[in-house]
C-alpha cells in the first residue's frame, strides 16, 4: 500500500473509532441507554449502536442524522477538515475518554438562551 492510501486509511479509521467512542462517552455522561438516545432523537437504536461500534461499517451515515443525536445529547455537532499533524491528538483524545465528555447546553447556559443575560 502506498503511503498516501495508508494516511488516508489511518484517517479513516481514527475518525470511525472519535465518532464510535465519543458518542458512547456523551450518551453515558448523559446516563442515557442506546434505546433512551433512540426515542429521543427520533435515530433507531439499530443505527446508534452501529455508529457506536468501532468496526461496524456506517456507510452514508448523513449529518441530519448526526445532528438529531447531538441536538438529543444538548451539544451541537461541529464537523472540520484537519491536517494530518493532527493524528496523535486524536489518538490522544481516544486514550483518554474523559477527553471527549462535552457539557450540555443546559449545563452551560441553564434555562436561559444562548447570548441573553441572566434576569436580575
Amino acid at each position: 500500500m502506498d503511503e498516501q492510501k495508508e494516511r488516508q486509511r489511518l484517517a479513516e479509521e481514527l475518525a470511525r473509532r472519535y465518532l464510535a467512542t465519543q458518542l458512547k462517552v456523551v450518551r453515558e455522561q448523559r446516563g442515557l441507554s442506546q434505546e433512551q438516545l433512540a426515542e429521543k432523537s427520533g435515530v433507531a437504536v439499530e443505527v446508534i449502536q452501529q455508529i457506536e461500534d468501532p468496526s461496524a461499517d456506517i456507510g452514508k451515515l448523513e449529518i441530519p442524522v448526526l445532528q438529531r443525536i447531538a441536538f438529543a445529547l444538548g451539544v451541537r455537532l461541529k464537523v472540520t477538515m484537519e491536517s494530518f499533524s493532527t493524528l496523535p491528538d486524536v489518538t490522544r483524545e481516544l486514550l483518554t475518554p474523559q477527553r471527549l465528555q462535552r457539557t450540555s447546553f443546559e449545563e452551560e447556559f441553564g434555562a436561559q438562551s444562548p447570548g441573553q443575560t441572566p434576569a436580575t
